[in-house]
């Protein structure tokens, strides 16, 4: 059995049906925590933007964050702000390269590697992906969130 990831499934089984049924959910105090599947979505020209309205349509859900992780690197989660940036924990960090392996300063597009002190069993605490992002800034943002903050490229 193929699991989705849970946005693309969101979508599909959740948003899509409620959405041709013609009926709504009050869902307003609702919180949808949700990640991954990105680039089936962005085949139907959703970005995370469309995402949000396309469900508080059907349902009232105002509160909806993205979040970035990979399983390569259990544990390690970058959660959404309110600002829409995604936010290293204290357990973790985030170096955006050049294709030099260079660090890029900060508001420069590069290659992300993830360093997290959870894992332990592997040897996963640095992870160097094949996704592009930006380093927005740190302890700066408007949500109010310390460390770095980024973004990660569609």
């Amino acid at each position: 059995m193929t699991r989705l990831p849970i946005t693309i499934t969101i979508w599909e089984y959740f948003f899509k049906p409620l959405r041709e049924s013609g009926k709504t959910l009050a869902l307003e105090n609702a919180t949808m925590l949700h990640g991954g599947g990105w680039k089936k979505l962005f085949e139907e020209a959703v970005d995370n933007s469309e995402f949000k309205k396309s469900l508080e349509s059907v349902c009232g859900i105002q509160k909806v964050y993205n979040y970035y992780g990979m399983v390569e690197q259990t544990g390690s989660i970058f959660i959404e702000c309110e600002s829409g940036f995604l936010h290293c924990s204290i357990f973790s960090d985030i170096i955006v390269r050049r294709t030099d392996f260079t660090e890029c300063a900060f508001g420069e597009t590069g290659i992300v590697e993830l360093l997290s002190l959870l894992p332990h069993s592997y040897p996963g605490h640095i992870i160097l992906t094949e996704d592009e992002g930006v380093i927005i800034g740190e302890d700066d943002c408007s949500c109010g969130r310390l460390g770095k903050y980024f973004k990660i490229n569609d």
